[in-house]
């Protein structure tokens, strides 16, 4: 056995040994000491007290942190048919597994990894992305610091579901927060650094994030995890305020500036405010939410704005059940954006349910009716089993 594990089990041994011993002498050689009161611990029950919690924090720190799994991941069905081809498609599809890993360095330090393993649409090849890499330092509930790939606080719908399904009631997100790598058009994962914290008063509690980081690349469906391909950095500002006197009301901004680069000449200037309203308490649960897309164009100075939005409504039946209505909306210019290129506009109804099967495990049904203007569109209906294990 390595020494470093014998050194405090023979010390621990020694007291427990030497303590009786050493009292059973005392006893023999001198008269009886006064009493102690009933209670009272004795300067050698203190001794062996702190010795054997000395021990124990040196065994312990020999041992190394202790990471704790957690795993989320999803079955899907859908039907959906395209109103201007009429055709009918259904498939069945694995979706990602995905596995939060946590572990504490210190009371003060603690690292998070969020890898999630999924199947590529093109060859249904099984690819691996590690999504959130960070250390975060815990210096107060006001301060706290986190260090590496983190998620943007552009949006309170990616900041607060992202890719657990398991977690919103849902079965599919609104188009405007699809993944970049989906065709989405939000940047949702950054390599940087952020502060963040939590104010609390008696009108209200403020949470904050404020985020420095690589800003986005050329190509709008990559984060830039090594490299920033210009000079400039972005800059994420998150704001939410719970006032106590409407319990589960929460009210929220966020904003995003960066200098995108492009393949010839100047950056494109972006900038992207973000404005939502939930509300979940008791049974009631209401989420709406704006975010707005600027670039401005380098040499002609002209301006394209990508708007999109959604509201959810939703209800909750007894302790399992809970029905849901959404629209989601999403306007792009009329000529190509110069970053994203061309955009389609979307209108879609959803309507559905959330029920709990069992504490780890949720069915979600849903009905979406999807406009895209100009004759074309979808009705699709997805079935989804989410769970965590």
């Amino acid at each position: 056995m390595c020494t470093r594990y014998l050194k405090p089990l023979l010390l621990a041994a020694g007291l427990t040994v030497a303590a009786p011993l050493r009292a059973e002498v005392q006893a023999t050689a001198a008269p009886p000491a006064a009493q102690e009161p009933e209670g009272a611990v004795s300067q050698s029950d203190e001794a062996a007290a702190a010795a054997a919690a000395a021990a124990a924090e040196e065994l312990q720190a020999s041992a190394g942190p202790r990471p704790q799994f957690k795993f989320f991941s999803d079955i899907r069905a859908t039907l959906s048919r395209d109103r201007q081809i009429k055709e009918n498609q259904t498939q069945f599809s694995l979706n990602e597994v995905e596995t939060l890993i946590t572990s504490e360095l210190s009371d003060k330090v603690q690292v998070l990894a969020e890898v999630v393993y999924h199947f590529e649409p093109e060859n249904n090849e099984i690819a691996l992305d590690l999504e959130r890499l960070h250390v975060r330092y815990s210096f107060s509930r006001y301060l706290n610091l986190r260090f590496g790939r983190v998620y943007v606080p552009v949006s309170h719908w990616n900041y607060n579901y992202h890719h657990v399904i398991w977690f919103q009631t849902a079965a599919n997100r609104p188009e405007m927060h699809r993944f970049e790598d989906e065709g989405g058009l939000l940047p949702t994962h950054a390599v940087g650094f952020d502060l963040s914290g939590r104010l609390e008063t008696k009108a209200l509690d403020l949470d904050y994030i404020a985020l420095v980081s690589n800003g986005r690349g050329k190509d709008p469906n990559a984060t830039q995890n090594i490299i920033d391909e210009n000079k400039s950095k972005a800059f994420a500002g998150y704001l939410l305020a719970s006032p106590n006197a409407v319990p589960g009301l929460s009210l929220g901004a966020s904003l995003y500036v960066d200098k995108l680069p492009t393949e010839a000449g100047p950056d494109i200037k972006e900038t992207i405010v973000s404005g939502y309203v939930t509300y979940i308490h008791d049974r009631v649960e209401v989420l709406a939410e704006y975010n707005g897309i600027r670039h401005t164009e380098p040499g002609s100075g002209r301006v394209f704005k990508t708007t999109g939005y959604y509201a959810q409504l939703a209800y909750r039946l007894g302790h399992r059940w809970k029905p849901y209505y959404r629209y989601d909306r999403q306007d792009v210019p009329a000529e190509a954006d110069p970053y994203f290129g061309v955009r389609q506009e979307i209108r879609r109804h959803s309507v559905g349910f959330r029920v709990d099967v069992l504490n780890w495990n949720a069915l979600m049904a849903e009905y979406s009716h999807l406009d895209s203007g100009g004759g074309t569109g979808a009705d699709q209906f997805t079935l989804r089993s989410a769970f965590t294990f």
